[in-house]
């Protein structure tokens, strides 16, 4: 045999090639990213549409069954499947394996384009995203305090969620549970009555009024400066102020057909953590991010942020992936090892000689 020949003849050959491949070995083994998934490319691609306030019927009818009509004159179509409920379409499209994930996405994209024309005049502009399946939730964090919830949300909106997002390999950070800031107007329709006033009036009076626009600019020398009217409104005062129609003469105000109040939203989302009410924060990788090194990142900014927070805001992870990963990979190595140790143990009971066993191992 070659390889044996020119093993015994040129033994220090033979022994610098071992050291070559082990020290790229090893240099590869360091680079290597650490994943919890291979990257597949699964060509399955994610339409999704909304229309506030519409039923699940009538989303069916003008939004679903028409994107199934688009998207099924494409080639390489393998199954479609849909779910339409009150204000949302879903639409997924599987293609065959052989097709290209980018290439099928691009094709719907298009397909969805193409309807435009046809779908309402109020629908949200649809999203088309292709499928993956490292776009999860790889780190789940808690927020509490001794604080409103409405309180805490805005903290989280304002100085948590930004930093987090701002790590690299970061995806998104979706806030769950939270109860954010609303002005409600509470409009007595008999009084809108007697007024002669309908809620388009109201709502346009509102919109009018809470807005920002540009006033132009303003020479001085070789300096120019850009003037902006400010008109948000910041205060359940100032909406009491609003006019919404003259009559006679006489302005009829916001205060005069309704009540203001300052009071949280209607809660979507729901997150509890040991039994009581929490506001989560999920954040969702990139794709092809690692998963072990974005969990490292992440637990820095985290130590960074507490140090920055008032002191009764706790942050705790509750869910890391990476903890799953690192143990998994920790057993391979075990068993990898553990495998080398008995196949060595094997060669030295076949042989009974220390210096071939060493060799070989």
């Amino acid at each position: 045999m070659k390889i044996s020949e020119v093993s015994i003849k040129r033994p220090v050959f033979a022994t610098m090639m071992i050291v070559a491949l082990l020290v790229l070995g090893l240099f590869s083994y360091n680079e290597m990213s650490i994943e919890l998934f291979p990257e597949v490319d699964f060509p399955i691609v994610v339409v999704r549409s909304a229309l506030p306030g519409a039923s699940a019927e009538s989303i069916e009818k003008e939004v679903t069954k028409l994107v199934e009509d688009a998207v099924n004159q494409i080639s390489g179509i393998k199954h479609i499947t849909s779910t339409s409920r009150e204000g949302y379409s879903l639409v997924v499209i599987e293609f065959k394996l052989e097709t290209v994930g980018a290439i099928a996405a691009q094709d719907v994209r298009e397909k969805v384009a193409g309807i435009g024309n046809l779908l309402p005049e109020d629908i949200e502009d649809p999203i088309v995203s292709q499928f993956d399946h490292n776009a999860q939730a790889m780190m789940s964090i808690t927020v509490a305090g001794k604080r409103s919830p409405k309180e805490i949300t805005q903290l989280v909106k304002d100085r948590i969620k930004p930093r987090l997002e701002a790590v690299t390999g970061v995806g998104s950070v979706t806030l769950i549970g939270g109860k954010e800031r609303e002005i409600l107007v509470a409009i007595n329709p008999d009084k809108l009555k007697a007024y002669q006033i309908t809620v388009d009036m109201v709502r346009t009076a509102i919109a009018s009024a809470n807005m920002e626009v540009p006033g132009g600019r303003i020479d001085e020398g070789s300096r120019e400066y850009m003037v902006r009217m400010q008109g948000r409104l910041t205060s359940v005062d100032q909406f009491n102020s609003i006019i919404v129609k003259n009559r006679d003469g006489m302005p009829i105000y916001l205060s005069d057909l309704a009540v203001v109040k300052d009071t949280i939203m209607e809660q979507r989302s729901l997150s509890r953590f040991n039994a009581d009410p929490t506001v989560a924060l999920d954040i969702i990788s990139q794709s092809g991010a690692n998963i072990v090194d974005l969990s490292d990142d992440v637990r820095k900014q985290i130590a960074n942020l507490k140090k920055e927070l008032p002191p009764d805001i706790e942050l705790q992870i509750v869910q890391d992936q990476s903890i799953f990963i690192r143990d998994s990979i920790d057993e391979i190595l075990f068993n990898i090892k553990f495998g080398t140790a008995l196949a060595v143990f094997v060669i030295f009971m076949f042989l009974l000689d220390i210096r071939p066993t060493y060799i070989t191992s």
